[in-house]
């Protein structure tokens, strides 16, 4: 076997190995990610009432009531652009985003938005992009 032989052989393996440990890496993440956004779920609906808890299972949204207006908001599942004020008779008037600063889950996400809604709705109203809906 010549020396060319040789260093391409070694070349070919050490690529096959450098796949297998990038595949190995991106699997790794991929399940990481998982298990991260599980526990974000199962972290929201702790905290959902049990008529919330009802709307997200079957309909992957629950509704808040703001501290401030006692509006209603729909936080549907997702992490921009997910909140939905409703009118009186439950019509969409406009969607709001805001969200917390970071890389994280959407269970985490939707746990925050519902908390500032809840508990200091004019800030949270404040620094929302906020997008009326015609019709």
């Amino acid at each position: 076997m010549s020396l060319d032989q040789v260093a391409s052989s070694l070349l070919i393996s050490l690529c096959a190995i450098a796949s297998l440990f990038w595949i190995a890496f991106f699997c790794r993440c991929l399940n990481r990610s998982s298990q991260i956004e599980k526990r974000a779920a199962m972290l929201l609906c702790d905290w959902l009432s049990p008529s919330q808890r009802a709307q997200y299972e079957h309909k992957r949204y629950f509704e808040v009531r703001g501290s401030a207006s006692g509006k209603r908001y729909r936080i549907c599942q997702g992490r921009i652009g997910n909140i939905i004020e409703l009118d009186e008779r439950g019509g969409m008037v406009a969607t709001l985003c805001f969200l917390p600063e970071g890389d994280l889950a959407s269970g985490d996400i939707m746990l925050a938005q519902k908390i500032a809604l809840e508990a200091d709705e004019l800030a949270a109203v404040r620094v929302a992009n906020r997008t009326v809906i015609d019709g």
